[in-house]
């Protein structure tokens, strides 16, 4: 059992629908919520960075259409000028779905274990795409990655399957899911996962001698937990 080496690849997936654009808010605030969300990844995107120079980062927005902004990169600047290009639209609604699994698809490619998407999204917020949750979960699990999702709650949910799914998949991958009522929270929320993420363990399963019967896994030390969704991804 160590601390984890290696490389770790991220698809960070931003909110540009009419939700980013604080749709029913004062004009003067309407900026806030894409600000807020450039902030938080350019935080998140500076740690990863600077943790470990194979680390691998992309950026995809989801306002009306799932569309790379930044490919595979470990270069800060080139994120952060792709981070700044984030810019509300208007009359999008989210493509949420649409943009998990093609994520998802992406990172299958990654040449490394470490597989992680981080979402940034806004409720309320229309879904208009129509994948399955079924398909959602067996792209997730065909990847290999985990999903880590910040939803900011602005207002009464349109859509709830955002927080059935986005839950289940959270869970059921080892990832996690957290809903914010103040977007000034974002950055501490993003921190707190990179620092999760950053103190992953690598375990090898070494095969005793003779045929054993039936695999255990378990904790003896106090308020430590098992990412158990991760664990069944491993497991036979």
């Amino acid at each position: 059992v160590k601390i984890s080496t290696q490389p770790v690849f991220m698809e960070m997936i931003a909110d540009t629908s009419k939700g980013a654009g604080a749709t029913g808010m004062a004009a003067a605030s309407s900026s806030n919520l894409i600000q807020d969300i450039r902030k938080a990844f350019v935080a998140l995107a500076t740690d990863v960075t600077a943790a470990n120079p194979a680390n691998q980062v992309a950026l995809m927005e989801f306002g009306q259409a799932s569309i790379t902004i930044v490919k595979s990169t470990s270069k800060m600047a080139d994120l952060e000028k792709g981070i700044n290009k984030l810019f509300p639209k208007p009359g999008a609604d989210s493509v949420l779905s649409e943009a998990i699994v093609q994520a998802a698809n992406d990172l299958e490619k990654a040449a490394g274990p470490r597989r992680i998407i981080m979402i940034l999204n806004i409720e309320p917020g229309i879904e208009a795409s129509r994948e399955d949750p079924k398909a959602l979960n067996d792209a997730l699990k065909k990847s290999g990655a985990s999903l880590w999702a910040v939803s900011l709650q602005q207002g009464p949910l349109k859509n709830p399957m955002h927080d059935v799914v986005l839950l289940a998949l959270a869970t059921n991958t080892g990832g996690r899911r957290e809903v914010l009522v103040g977007q000034s929270a974002m950055i501490n929320q993003l921190k707190q996962y990179w620092a999760q993420i950053s103190s992953q363990y690598e375990v090898t399963y070494t095969r005793p001698a003779g045929t054993p019967t039936q695999v255990r896994v378990g904790l003896r030390a106090e308020g430590v937990k098992i990412s158990e969704g991760k664990l069944r991804s491993l497991l036979p």
